[in-house]
């Protein structure tokens, strides 16, 4: 069987699903390493893996003076920016650590790689040593396809002026304009070569740059050509004709994960899902994003929904971004938390209000918990958001025009109406057909 090495971002969800990949293909016999960029190596070896760090993504590389040292002020980096090919070539392998990570990549040598697609130093330097790989993502189809919206817009086909193909057309033509915005910002300020300096790379190893497209999100760049394995649901696509190049490996839930809760957490969500259990209530799971920031209105508003409704559990995480005063006067059906173990809460919930980022719903459909998704605009969450409304899975919020009322309303649609448990049902059906499939021929198939 193969050395397999899985190379991530760190970011948690990411790893997280990395986890259960990794799982999947040591059932099958196959010899696993996890490579991070970020330190996790606390966290991969608690889950009983190998680990091997790479060196840190330097995603705004900055040019340095004859004296060793970066450019300070605009004028210092537009007068080291006019002589910028000298110090490209001297300086653009150590800028983007592409020795380290030869080096390491060399060290391990796998049989094969699955590499996050956005660490592009690591996708040229395993082209570079002729390593096998193919691309890891877990977003939805984001290239430019007929009929498929960005995946950073809240965009549903078939729904109003936005969903017609014109106005698809107009989302992708914003998209265009903030990528190409972000870049000449980026040259006008001579402090992030990042995108020039990887390209010039490309074209050493001979890799053909017309097989880069330009993006903010994926980030910098996606490829024309490489093949993508998604931990997403086909199924849960808009209607598109998909390239063969991009496959679909199905969520990837680590369900035996060992997240570290403390002795008080535990008793206090043993006393919740008992109380749960005894009153026969229906439980909302209402967690903020990981990577944005909690808006202390917005929940506020949640709590007020689910007050004086008895037949309501409320159970709140916040990611410790909101102050102690914020938990002050809750009403008694309402817990509020820092953090809590996802799966576990997920596990018994009967609704999920969350900002729509794409591990939280397949999460979600692991469990079959309809949604109530105020989108975040983050990332993919738009793009997830919209599948989630389109789909028939939950309803979509909006943290900026839904008061207490409103939220309290579509909770109640999501647990009286039983067409979303239904769709989710059917849903979770079509993800353990993809839970049953042997892995190795997909992944490692020419």
């Amino acid at each position: 069987m193969a050395h397999i090495a899985i190379i991530t971002s760190g970011s948690i969800g990411f790893l997280n699903a990395s986890f259960e990949l990794m799982s999947r293909l040591q059932e099958e016999g196959h010899q696993l390493t996890c490579l991070s960029c970020l330190d996790v190596r606390s966290r991969v070896e608690e889950q009983g893996f190998p680990y091997m760090q790479l060196p840190e993504i330097n995603f705004y590389p900055v040019l340095k003076g004859p004296d060793g040292k970066e450019a300070k002020g605009w004028k210092a980096r537009f007068r080291l920016h006019l002589k910028r090919s000298k110090y490209l070539s001297e300086q653009g392998r150590e800028l983007l650590g592409l020795d380290e990570f030869k080096s390491k990549l060399q060290q391990l040598h796998p049989d094969f790689a699955l590499v996050n697609m956005e660490l592009h130093e690591a996708i040229f330097t395993l082209m570079d040593l002729k390593i096998p790989f193919k691309l890891l993502s877990s977003w939805y189809n984001f290239y430019r396809i007929k009929g498929l919206p960005p995946i950073r817009r809240l965009i549903i086909p078939g729904q109003g002026f936005q969903g017609s193909a014109p106005g698809i057309a107009h989302g992708w033509a914003f998209v265009k304009a903030k990528i190409y915005g972000r870049y000449l910002f980026d040259m006008l300020q001579f402090r992030n070569y990042r995108r020039v300096l990887l390209k010039k790379y490309a074209r050493q190893l001979g890799y053909p740059t017309a097989n880069l497209i330009h993006r903010n999100f994926p980030s910098i760049y996606i490829h024309k050509r490489l093949p993508i394995l998604t931990m997403t649901l086909k199924e849960l696509e808009f209607p598109h004709d998909s390239p063969d190049r991009f496959s679909y490996l199905g969520p990837m839930v680590f369900e035996k994960r060992q997240d570290k809760v403390s002795p008080e957490t535990q008793e206090k969500l043993r006393h919740i899902f008992e109380r749960k259990k005894a009153s026969g209530s229906r439980l909302i799971y209402c967690s903020v994003s990981s990577n944005k920031r909690a808006d202390a209105d917005f929940l506020k508003n949640v709590i007020e929904a689910v007050r004086g409704v008895k037949s309501w559990l409320l159970v709140m995480t916040t990611g410790g971004k909101i102050p102690e005063s914020f938990s002050k006067d809750l009403p008694d059906n309402v817990y509020v938390f820092n953090w809590l173990p996802q799966l576990q809460v997920l596990k018994e919930a009967d609704c999920s209000i969350n900002h729509g980022g794409g591990h939280a719903i397949s999460e979600c459909i692991h469990f079959s918990v309809p949604m109530l998704i105020f989108s975040g605009g983050e990332y993919d969450q738009n793009g997830c958001a919209a599948r989630i409304s389109y789909h028939g899975l939950g309803i979509l919020g909006d943290t900026k025009q839904d008061d207490a009322n409103a939220i309290q309303q579509k909770i109640e649609e999501i647990l009286q109406n039983k067409k979303y448990q239904e769709k989710m049902e059917q849903m979770n059906l079509l993800y353990k057909q993809y839970r049953s499939r042997t892995l190795s021929p997909l992944i490692l198939s020419e």
